[in-house]
């Protein structure tokens, strides 16, 4: 997410990026094509959906970032599980699916993009729908279902802050509950609400090597 990038740039808008396996460090800027997953989802997904996920996550971060406590876990819960699927998703890409076997019909391209605009899925001929819609049905699916849910319930978002040493981040955390706001705040998820805990350098490092062993591709910072 490009609001959370830019608070790990540099005076040069730059990102330090170190790629795995390799351990290669380059600088980056904050809309390299690494920063950019592959779109495989609807508008719907991405304004109808991530984008009130993802504001009402970002005003969050400003209270944390301004000093105060999180004022609403599930906000930031639910930024957690859409960045999960979406990551999910766009490693790992739908093919065209068939929802209505046998449907003759015809869906030409203008058609096909006048519906993705507004919200509605495009069938074409065969009953198939396009691999972003198959996605789109995927993903509203996984954000409601009771299991993934249940992962989240009495999950606190605590305040980690560090004063000198700097986290970095993983591309992707996996299931772990760890979202890198910014170099020198982390919000943790457990089953224990926590006064905002102060991280000395010995203890950053330990964020680090977490940030180092989960990353799929490359951690920056």
């Amino acid at each position: 997410m490009r609001a959370l990038l830019e608070r790990f740039a540099n005076s040069s808008n730059k990102v330090r990026v170190v790629r795995k396996p390799l351990g290669t460090t380059s600088f980056l800027g904050v809309k390299n094509r690494i920063f950019i997953g592959d779109r495989c989802w609807s508008e719907e997904i991405e304004k109808g959906i991530s984008w009130p996920i993802e504001n009402a996550f970002l005003n969050e971060v400003v209270r944390v970032e301004s000093g105060q406590l999180v004022n609403d876990h599930l906000v930031i819960s639910k930024y957690h599980l859409l960045w999960t699927l979406r990551h999910h998703f766009a490693t790992n890409p739908n093919g065209d699916r068939e929802i209505v076997p046998g449907m003759n019909c015809y869906m030409d391209e203008a058609i096909e993009l006048w519906g993705d605009a507004n919200y509605k899925m495009p069938i074409k001929n065969g009953g198939i729908i396009s691999g972003r819609f198959a996605t789109t049905l995927d993903i509203k699916e996984l954000m409601e279902c009771p299991d993934n849910s249940a992962n989240y319930k009495g999950i606190f978002w605590n305040v980690i802050r560090s004063e000198g040493a700097r986290f970095i981040s993983a591309d992707q955390y996996r299931s772990q509950l760890l979202i890198i706001i910014n170099p020198y705040i982390v919000l943790q998820g457990g089953y224990e609400e926590k006064a905002p805990f102060l991280a000395g350098p010995e203890v950053v490092e330990e964020y680090n090597d977490i940030a180092k062993k989960a990353a799929l591709n490359f951690t920056f910072g």
